[in-house]
């Protein structure tokens, strides 16, 4: 077998097993020395095929990785006290993960292994967390992950998440790389997706659902007509969700102090990098953020009780840890990620539009919802849009560019009011 298809054939099985395995954090595989998840093992068995890959890799999918390695290495040196294990799954897991779905963005076989293996775990997922409002989450509490902090929630479904937020986030960008399809399974588990996160009652899905949604519909070209309706829609169904499902949680506080909660932890992770301290506070020195969040609850008047043991921002926990390198990361991924977003090419191609989706969930979970480092969804973001740019320079991607050029120059010559 040529070495070009052995290659693919094996980045396909791992891209299978990682759809999946994203959607498992909170179960270890293995407990002892150490708790490890599907994705940390599965990583791990992956580093020959990258280190394989990496002469292949694009440009912007080694400049990520190679600022991500740098960022933690930086930190690690110029702060103190050193904590081996952070540094060790930033630099063995966290650059894997980064060049193996980056390098899966450029295999047209890989990236329909990967979403179908994210689908399938979609749907058993979905299914567990429907049981578990019917049965009890107690009841159906597989979680033994103590890599995560796992506080109960009576009433409330998580699946195989840590909590009831990370679930939320993944069951939205779930329904939407669902409607990305045009299998009638996949719209029906969308709408299933979506049904189980207006049950979760989520503060946070109320939050990013309709911004989300709609930037889905943008990606797909929907008309401007369409897309104001859509919007009408969404607002409608928001006003909806939240009447029926949120507004006791409002009425009693919890949802206000739970946003109060993430913003002063937010907020306050930019303390160290404002005080000078240009690396941050340390490698897995998250926990030390109670006196800079109590410092900004001070500043904006609110009010949430304890602080967690933590930042609820895998992006502001990194600001924190790691400063200004972690700050050049981020903003060099930002930009990567716009470019993707606005490529023709990779807008014209339905697995990578629902690879962007995965991308842009993903910016979101890093940015507002979980502060988990061993959430393997808090780096897609990072990876899938580095990767997806680089398949652009291939000649199938680039008679698909010149394709969607085309249609976009006639559709310009029709009135934009009535697409």
């Amino acid at each position: 077998m040529p070495p070009n298809a052995l290659q693919s054939r094996l980045l396909t099985i791992w891209a299978f097993g990682a759809g999946i395995g994203l959607w498992f954090p909170a179960l270890a595989i293995i407990q002892a020395p150490l708790p490890a998840q599907m994705l940390d093992l599965w990583v791990i068995l992956g580093w020959p095929l990258a280190l394989w890959l990496l002469p292949r890799c694009p440009p912007q999918l080694l400049i990520v990785a190679a600022l991500h390695m740098a960022s933690a290495l930086v930190s690690a040196a110029f702060t103190g006290p050193l904590s081996v294990l952070p540094l060790a799954h930033a630099v063995i897991s966290g650059t894997g993960a980064i060049l193996l779905f980056g390098a899966i963005c450029g295999h047209a076989d890989a990236r329909s292994g990967f979403l179908s293996g994210f689908l399938v775990a979609t749907a058993a997922m979905t299914i567990l967390a429907l049981a578990q409002f019917k049965l009890g989450a107690e009841t159906l509490d597989f979680r033994n992950n103590a890599t995560f902090r796992l506080p109960p929630h009576m009433g409330r479904a998580f699946a195989l998440f840590p909590e009831v937020s990370s679930l939320a986030i993944h069951l939205l960008v779930g329904a939407a790389v669902a409607f990305a399809s045009p299998r009638a399974w996949a719209w029906m588990l969308g709408f299933t997706c979506l049904a189980t996160l207006a049950l979760s009652r989520s503060t946070t899905a109320l939050l990013l659902a309709p911004p989300y949604l709609l930037a889905a519909a943008a990606l797909h070209g929907v008309g401007v007509r369409r897309l104001c309706a859509l919007s009408v829609l969404v607002a409608a169904l928001a006003l909806l969700f939240w009447l029926t499902f949120f507004q006791p949680r409002w009425e009693t506080g919890a949802a206000w102090r739970s946003a109060s909660m993430r913003l002063a932890t937010m907020l306050g992770a930019a303390g160290p990098l404002l005080s000078g301290d240009v690396f941050g506070n340390g490698l897995g020195q998250n926990h030390t953020i109670t006196p800079y969040a109590y410092e900004v609850a001070q500043r904006l008047g609110l009010r949430f009780g304890q602080v967690p043991a933590g930042i609820n921002a895998h992006i502001a926990t990194r600001l924190f840890e790691e400063g200004l390198p972690s700050l050049v990361l981020h903003i060099t991924g930002a930009l990567i990620f716009l470019k993707a977003w606005l490529h023709p090419a990779l807008r014209g191609d339905a697995t990578c539009r629902a690879l962007i989706l995965l991308a842009l969930g993903s910016l979101l979970s890093a940015g507002l919802v979980s502060g988990y480092r061993t959430l393997y969804t808090n780096w897609l973001w990072l990876a899938l849009p580095a990767g997806l740019l680089g398949s652009c320079y291939s000649p199938s991607a680039r008679k698909t560019a010149e394709t969607v050029l085309t249609r976009i120059k006639k559709s310009r010559e029709s009135d934009i009011w009535e697409r």
